[in-house]
């Protein structure tokens, strides 16, 4: 509880320094935010190699070293002070932002909560020259050795804000930070040359001059690259990932804005647009979006860490960008019924996305049925035998079944006493799946299956680290790997309900549950989520065609579950339709 005064309240002018401190909780939230400002202004500087050294995930030491335009001797000691920048010059240059760095306080902010020292020369001097900020304390500009460009050190981070320096994670989780940050420069600027070097360990190279294609190869793996669609026109760069390769948030979604990496939730709204059709709402893509469009169209000058811009006409994103990219998805040949179960997409999510899909399955079995290859019909109980995963369970009492068939591979539609069920087969066996695998992880683990061959995963090394510190509880849910290189692992077993091929996405997917719990594991309250991404890639898929022991068994199993009637992400898994709806639909009434 906040206490109150009874004294008087007297307006005061801040002393600099504590001014400078306050600005700086707005701009330096970590050491990442100190690697962003300093690498912007090596990019602004038309810098075309960029070495960043830290230690102890960048709380110890932050160095930027670029090889750009320099900064003159008589520009040195202006460099710390507030709201110093040679990035504008009068009002009317805030209309039309075409730098990365721009506001004029981050180098005051980082030097009031830091030692930090600034060496540079100029690329037609013969000298350079250095000056030191430690806590807003200016030395006197000397002369240094300097090859041309710019050297800034920034030395225990928050040394003087010894409540601030508290809320620093770990080095490895800070490192993390600074490793995607990196990451989104390097993809930025393919022409400039990227080096990361952590305890004297280099942990990311980014060789210059490359393409973009080249540098997602380089960053994100082969594999994931190999998959990406791309596209380019009119100002709009893009590399989509298939609807079969989701994630459960929006971390792999990178949007660049004339080279600046943003947060926006218009662009967010826009990409999850030209999946709509072909992914279920709750899941997210993998895609890299880059726009080139007039500054003067954008503000970038709404976030302090320039983290999110504001559009002046947010409408030509809604009706041009987005239509480009679902053109380019149905195209490719991208169609929903791979992407429904494949990374735990489903088709649609929103109750008419749902019926206008169950429509096109009952047309389309029309269709096939009149030129007599149709679905096939199910009549009566099932034998023994179920495969695909689809167990067999007890059989509880309810309404017998009087004839069943599978349309469009993705829907079973059945006749009951009183009307007809039509059953989302994925969503049913996710929740099948879900409630047996909590069941076996709250009593002990789940069965593994161990791999012939092992299967590498790329992940990167900071998500290998957090894989590492949850071993154990990984080795509970049926997951046993080992390193593989610095940025891969190798899985060597697999809960028994997943299949091989969806290793990759299951490691992925549980690296952003562990990341989202901030590497504190806690089994009883993780269980849960764990049992959701495993029972999303252990069920069927959309377009998967079943057997009749297996359409059976499933409709048997589910009978017995407390909430059957959705899945576990309160999705619906039955639309039921009485024969009364019919008859009234059909002027029988």
């Amino acid at each position: 509880m906040i206490g109150k005064t009874k004294s008087r309240h007297v307006i005061r002018v801040l002393d600099p320094h504590v001014a400078n401190k306050i600005a700086a909780g707005e701009v330096v939230e970590r050491p990442a935010s100190v690697v962003k400002e300093l690498v912007e202004n090596a990019l602004d500087a038309h810098a075309t190699r960029v070495e960043v050294h830290v230690e102890r995930g960048g709380a110890r030491l932050v160095r930027v070293v670029d090889d750009g335009s320099g900064i003159a001797r008589e520009d040195l000691p202006l460099a710390f002070l507030p709201h110093a920048t040679s990035k504008l010059s009068d009002v009317d240059d805030l209309e039309s932002i075409a730098t990365l760095g721009f506001r004029g306080e981050a180098l005051a902010s980082i030097g009031a909560v830091s030692q930090a020292r600034i060496v540079s020369r100029e690329r037609a001097a013969e000298a350079g020259f250095e000056i030191a900020d430690e806590g807003g304390v200016l030395s006197e500009v000397r002369a240094a050795a300097a090859a041309p460009g710019t050297d800034v050190t920034i030395r225990n981070l928050f040394f003087n804000t010894p409540a601030r320096a508290r809320f620093l994670r770990s080095a490895r989780t800070e490192l993390g930070h600074i490793e995607d940050l990196l990451r989104c420069f390097a993809l930025a600027f393919p022409e400039v040359g990227f080096r990361l070097v952590h305890d004297g360990e280099e942990r990311l190279r980014a060789a210059p001059g490359e393409d973009r294609r080249s540098r997602l190869r380089a960053l994100y793996g082969r594999e994931l690259e190999g998959r990406l669609l791309a596209v380019r026109e009119n100002g709009v760069e893009a590399y989509l990932g298939p609807p079969s390769v989701t994630r459960p948030n929006a971390r792999d979604l990178h949007f660049f804005v004339n080279g600046r990496y943003v947060r926006d939730r218009i662009l967010l709204r826009v990409v999850k647009d030209a999946y709509r059709d072909a992914m279920h709402g709750g899941r997210y893509p993998v895609a890299f979006l880059f726009l080139e469009v007039d500054p003067a169209t954008i503000d970038v000058n709404v976030h302090p860490a320039k983290a999110e811009i504001r559009w002046r006409d947010p409408q030509w994103l809604h009706a041009a960008v987005a239509p480009l990219l679902a053109r380019a998805l149905r195209g490719a040949d991208l169609s929903v019924s791979d992407a429904g179960g494949g990374s735990g997409g489903h088709a649609g999510g929103q109750p008419g996305d749902r019926e206008e899909g169950v429509r096109r399955a009952m047309a389309d079995f029309m269709r096939r049925a009149a030129e007599g290859h149709g679905p096939r019909v199910y009549e009566g109980e099932a034998p023994e035998g179920p495969r695909q995963g689809v167990a067999q369970g007890a059989s509880p009492p309810e309404p017998p079944l009087l004839g069943v068939f599978q349309a469009h591979d993705s829907w079973l539609v059945c006749e009951v006493e009183d009307g007809i069920a039509i059953v989302d087969q994925h969503a049913l066996h996710e929740r099948v799946q879900y409630d047996r695998i909590l069941k076996r992880l709250s009593e002990g683990g789940v069965d593994a299956q161990r791999l012939l061959v092992p299967e590498e995963v790329e992940l990167g090394a900071a998500d290998c680290a957090l894989l590492e510190e949850s071993k154990d509880l990984l080795a509970r849910c049926g997951i046993a790997f080992s390193p593989f290189g610095d940025r891969s692992v190798a899985v060597e077993t697999l809960p028994a309900v997943v299949p091989r091929a969806r290793a990759a996405d299951l490691l992925r997917d549980l690296v952003d549950l562990l990341r989202a719990r901030g590497g504190a594991v806690d089994p009883r309250t993780l269980f849960h989520d764990v049992a959701d991404t495993m029972a999303c890639k252990a069920a069927v898929r959309f377009g998967d065609r079943l057997s009749r022991e297996e359409v059976m068994a499933l409709l048997r199993e589910s009978g017995a579950l407390d909430r059957a009637f959705v899945c576990p992400h309160g999705r619906p898994t039955v639309w039921r339709i009485p024969f009364a709806e019919l008859r009234r639909r059909f002027g029988r009434t």
